[in-house]
């Protein structure tokens, strides 16, 4: 029996979660999450200068690439934002609204893939309400997340490929090649995943008899083309910067590893200790670390993953009942593998497949393990088998009160976590540890801009993330002026107009050396310097919780030090 109620009007159905998952994901945007974090604001000032100039902030006209301290990100997102930009002005809300509408967005494309593997509107509609409320989708919805646009256009390239697998039309591979390829252009995770992808698909093409000889020809010719555009890519736009950067194979621990287990080996046969403790098993031992950390409890249901700046007090990127549906769906999935010989059920694991690929691209990488955003690809692999799962167990009671029952029970139980999650994210987040989101940023960019005015100079601490990027962006600085004086970059004595950025946690012991240029400025100290007795604070700059980020203080020199 099908769950009849959602087969009447899925597309009413559909829309409704449209717009629930739209508010969820722009009410309150440029104050939720708290602060507004360097990443967003490069992306914001660079669409910014795309957008009047032709060019990044470094001066590069129309980039692929774009170099924010050494990492070269793809540069489709800064794209993606000229538009919203261009509409709303230089803004924390026209910066994260472009990702929030392709969260929003990726509601319905999720329905479409779901409907596409498993043929059932009612496991896709519960798919893509499972995504409506996901803590996940939500939390990177509202972030500025390149992650979220990638699998956006990932999910809609795999509709098409699944549509060639059930009835073989070109324009499918054109089709799915082409967003497959475009979801390169957004963020590092797709260009590792989509080509493990696609292998499965082949398999899947390979052995189905249905199948005439030349599709398979064609999808391999289409396969090598998305192949070598992400090549060109590589070799063009520095993609492997950002990647070698933070790469397992550059992880020192890894190397110290190596290094003590041959030590321990002294005196042994050399052949044995290569055998054992070689840069292989060495590696393969780290990516399976980080790989299984994916699977955890703690970041599925309970923590959530790294950076802490993602990290919703006592939650995770799931909800319990999302577990509870995910288990009965991938044990449904399993049994179908080794009990049903109908092709169908290889269609059905690309699910599976799906979440055992997700995190790949992460397990690669050394730096905060397990990662919120490069391991977002395993999202949609959980909800598509979650959703079915949901299905079979709401399907599995024919008697049709229990089956109400069974409804009033965990649409309650569903509600409550959306509820709970809601107000651990819209009201505990921005009191929850906020010193990681660049909190009090701007509330300092603005401060300062009234002492600048009265011709003060500013010696600043670079400490708690004071980078140059938040005063072009809040000060909406004309890009062609920045191009022309070079595109200075952050350092230690960066002068840039009336501020002078120093690496000292507090500048205000300085004064003595600048004290002999002629110069008494103002100083930004970071919030945990004293102030001494012959300071005067002018104001202190804080965090949603009270504690303070900066100080702003005023050196008074005795009288004798005064400058004729």
């Amino acid at each position: 029996m099908q769950f009849a109620v959602f087969l009447k009007k899925p597309f009413a159905i559909l829309t409704i979660l449209l717009f629930i998952g739209f508010g969820i994901r722009v009410w309150s945007l440029s104050t939720i999450p708290g602060g507004f974090h360097e990443d967003e604001a490069h992306i914001g000032y660079n669409a910014y200068s795309l957008l009047k100039t032709a060019k990044d902030k470094n001066n590069v006209f129309l980039p692929i690439a774009i170099d924010q301290f050494g990492d070269f990100r793809p540069a489709g997102l800064h794209y993606l934002t000229i538009p919203s930009v261009a509409v709303f002005g230089l803004t924390e809300f026209a910066t994260r609204l472009p990702v929030a509408i392709f969260g929003a967005l990726s509601i319905l494309i999720i329905y479409f893939l779901s409907l596409e593997i498993f043929q059932k509107k009612s496991v896709a509609l519960i798919t893509a309400g499972l995504l409506t409320f996901n803590p996940w989708s939500i939390i990177a919805s509202r972030s500025t997340s390149e992650s979220i646009v990638a699998l956006f256009f990932v999910m809609l390239g795999a509709i098409f490929t699944v549509k060639f697998l059930r009835k073989q039309h070109l324009s499918n591979l054109i089709y799915s090649s082409i967003f497959y390829s475009i979801s390169f252009l957004f963020y590092h995770a797709s260009r590792y995943f989509v080509p493990f992808l696609l292998v499965y698909f082949f398999a899947v093409i390979f052995f189905q008899k249905k199948v005439y000889r030349k599709f398979k020809i064609l999808f391999i010719v289409f396969s090598l083309l998305v192949i070598v555009f992400l090549g060109i890519l590589f070799k063009f736009g520095s993609g492997s910067g950002r990647v070698e950067e933070i790469s397992i194979f550059s992880f020192p621990a890894t190397k110290l590893m190596l290094w003590q287990q041959a030590s321990e080996d002294f005196g042994q046969n050399v052949w044995i200790t290569k055998f054992f403790h070689n840069v292989i098993v060495g590696y393969s031992y780290t990516a399976f670390i980080n790989y299984f950390a994916h699977f955890s409890g703690d970041f599925l249901f309970f923590k959530g993953g790294l950076p802490p700046r993602y990290m919703v007090p006592w939650f995770g990127n799931f909800y319990l009942l999302d577990g509870l549906f995910f288990i009965i769906g991938f044990s449904f999935l399993i049994h179908q593998l080794f009990t049903d010989r109908k092709k169908e059920t290889w269609i059905y694991l690309i699910s599976l497949i799906w979440l055992i690929l997700g995190p790949i691209p992460a397990a690669f990488t050394f730096e905060d393990i397990p990662h919120f955003q490069r391991s977002i690809m395993m999202q949609t692999g959980f909800l598509l088998i979650a959703g079915y799962g949901a299905i079979i167990l709401l399907e599995s009671f024919k008697n049709k009160k229990w089956k109400i029952v069974l409804i009033t029970l965990l649409g309650g139980l569903y509600l409550y976590g959306v509820l709970l999650f809601g107000h651990d994210y819209f009201h505990h987040m921005n009191l929850y540890q906020p010193w990681y989101r660049n909190e009090g940023q701007k509330d300092l960019v603005l401060a300062l801009d009234k002492y600048v005015k009265q011709g003060y100079y500013v010696d600043m601490t670079t400490q708690n993330a004071n980078r140059l990027i938040f005063y072009l962006f809040f000060n909406k600085t004309d890009p062609a002026y920045y191009q022309k004086i070079g595109s200075p970059r952050d350092k230690n004595g960066l002068r840039f107009g009336n501020f002078i950025f120093d690496d000292s946690t507090c500048p205000s012991n300085n004064v003595e050396g600048l004290y002999k240029w002629g110069v008494v400025p103002i100083f930004v100290d970071a919030g945990n310097c004293e102030v001494y007795a012959s300071y005067k604070k002018l104001e202190s700059i804080k965090r949603a919780d009270g504690s303070v980020v900066f100080n702003i203080v005023k050196y008074s020199p005795p009288p004798d030090k005064v400058l004729p």
